[in-house]
């Protein structure tokens, strides 16, 4: 990270970005007008004392650039209540155990989040609600890929989202892979509960348990569900369920077929020239969309 005042900063190496996330827990430091550049893949240490999170309220309004690069083992909140912009980064090797509410990656993100990948998992701690790899958001999330497995033992839980925490939040043209298994209510493959909206997105997951409800897209919502689909084989409480209403909680039913066909994709809007690519159907996505500057390895 390169020169305090500057618009730019950058992020090269671990030490830099302990530098990065210490200025980012001061009280009058909060990276307003600047572009935060990760010019680098960065492998957490598993244990340790280590800088892990940006947790302090309305901190971080900067914009955070991934440029395609990763991040391993986060194993606690990174970005809590951020404003700005968080765009082309992968959380890779997400392991985290709760110890707050809500838990996940980003929390109670008021950022506009796009081209994302988060890949791990979430484990249960008793107590511990509002679970997801995003979760509590505000705004927009757009145009990521979520690959997730979630372990609940309370309420509000979902791949993408445990809680919209407000009518602006909105979840666009995202795909969500994995599974959950809870012992609570409100599971939901996008969303647990959607209080804003859910468009054009696509739940790939497994299975979904948890006590009812549970949903392929949102367990419960007050919002906007439009133009969503969910792979027809994934299991909720060890059985299939049916649609085809896309406005619905548990979307339309997709084949696997289809959800390793370009052009279904593209009539949801999804860009396949800047944004999104088809993955090698014998690599780890299956043939299905992943974003461009990943590689099926992942």
């Amino acid at each position: 990270m390169r020169g305090r005042r500057t618009t730019e900063w950058h992020i090269y190496s671990l030490e830099s970005l302990q530098r990065f996330l210490k200025y980012a827990e001061a009280p009058k430091f909060n990276f307003k007008g600047c572009t935060v550049y990760l010019d680098a893949d960065i492998v957490l240490p598993k244990s340790g004392l280590f800088f892990t999170t940006i947790k302090r309220a309305a901190l971080f309004r900067g914009t955070f650039e991934g440029n395609g690069h990763k991040i391993y083992n986060v194993t606690d909140q990174f970005f809590g209540n951020p404003y700005g912009e968080i765009r082309n980064v992968q959380f890779v090797d997400i392991d985290i155990t709760p110890t707050s509410t809500p838990c996940g990656c980003i929390v109670y993100s008021e950022s506009n989040i796009h081209n994302c990948y988060f890949q791990g998992k979430i484990r249960a701690n008793s107590g511990y609600y509002r679970k997801g790899a995003v979760t509590g958001t505000r705004t927009n999330i757009t145009d990521c890929l979520f690959d997730m497995e979630i372990l609940a033992d309370n309420s509000q839980c979902a791949i993408i989202d445990g809680f919209q925490t407000m009518t602006t939040a909105s979840i666009n043209r995202c795909i969500a892979k994995g599974s959950i298994l809870s012992t609570a209510s409100d599971v939901g493959g996008i969303c647990g509960y959607c209080s804003g909206s859910v468009r054009n997105c696509v739940s790939l997951c497994t299975s979904l348990s948890g006590n009812t409800p549970v949903g392929r897209i949102t367990a419960s919502y007050s919002g906007t569900l439009s133009n969503n689909f969910a792979i027809d084989t994934m299991l909720i409480n060890g059985q299939t369920v049916h649609s085809n209403d896309v406005t619905s909680s548990n979307g339309a039913d997709l084949s696997a077929a289809q959800s390793k066909t370009q052009s279904f994709y593209e009539d949801l809007g999804y860009d396949f020239v800047n944004v999104w690519k088809m993955s090698n159907s014998a690599g780890k996505h299956g043939g299905t969309p992943i974003l461009q500057f990943m590689d099926d390895e992942l």
